[in-house]
């Protein structure tokens, strides 16, 4: 009987630890770019413009019905929205600005708390950058001013292994940190987390479900919100439709 050396023997033993560790971790630009294929294989993102139909309920019993129009060709947007006040109307563009409640201008109070003003902090372009941001995940990622960590490392979310993306932001972009959850099989999204203050453990958690699809790109069709701290449940957003308009139909047949 031939005995293996002892030093090959421990090299043998070590292999499924080493394995084991090796599967921890992965570059963060290959999880990406298998997310962005799983999401958006064509790119369709960029080109044309979307359409997108919310149902955004609460704990309270409040329900909106949102529409929400991007056109990145011309960077323009538009929404209309449904809610106990009355309808929201608004659009922006890099030129122009409009809000309107029931078809007229509302007062100051209620531009300031429906973020409505055309001008200051609390504006139009904050539906647009908040809706844009949220459901344009993982497409946004390569967007300038994104800091993606170099490796996405093995986490466990609702008792599912997946891929954590951990994102920051260049100060004149954003101030949050945020990580991205991706199925380790799929490569879809099923969640994300951000945090203001990340040593606070504040901020939310967001779970996805489910998809709606145009053109073969994927969005998630539901997102469930809750703080971080205590797991308190916030609401649930449903994507009830997408189309895209004026999309290179030659970019749906390869």
């Amino acid at each position: 009987m031939v005995r293996p050396a002892p030093g090959l023997l421990l090299a043998v033993l070590l292999l499924p630890s080493l394995a084991a560790q090796a599967q921890t971790t992965r570059a963060a630009a290959a999880v990406l770019r298998d997310a962005l294929a799983a999401h958006d294989p064509q790119g369709l993102w960029e080109r044309g413009v979307h359409t997108l139909a919310l149902r955004e309920t609460r704990p309270s019993g409040a329900e909106r019905l949102t529409q929400l129009t991007f056109d990145r060709t011309n960077t323009t947007f538009a929404m209309r929205q449904e809610r106990d006040e009355g309808v929201v109307e608004a659009s922006w563009s890099p030129t122009t600005c409009s809000a309107t409640l029931d078809g007229a201008p509302m007062d100051a109070e209620t531009a300031d708390r429906l973020r409505l003003h055309c001008e200051g902090p609390r504006t139009v372009g904050f539906w647009r950058d908040y809706y844009g941001y949220l459901y344009t995940l993982p497409m946004n990622l390569v967007d300038a001013g994104t800091q993606l960590d170099p490796v996405a490392r093995l986490d466990t979310l609702r008792g599912r292994s997946v891929w954590a993306l951990r994102a920051t932001y260049a100060a004149e972009t954003g101030e949050d940190t945020w990580y991205l959850y991706i199925d380790p099989d799929t490569y879809t999204l099923v969640g994300s987390r951000f945090y203001h203050d990340e040593t606070a453990n504040d901020g939310e958690v967001l779970y996805y479900e489910g998809a709606v699809e145009a053109a073969g790109l994927r969005l998630h069709a539901q997102q469930a919100w809750y703080t971080n701290d205590g797991h308190r449940y916030l609401g649930t957003d449903h994507l009830i439709s997408y189309e895209i308009h004026d999309a290179d139909p030659r970019m749906r047949d390869e």
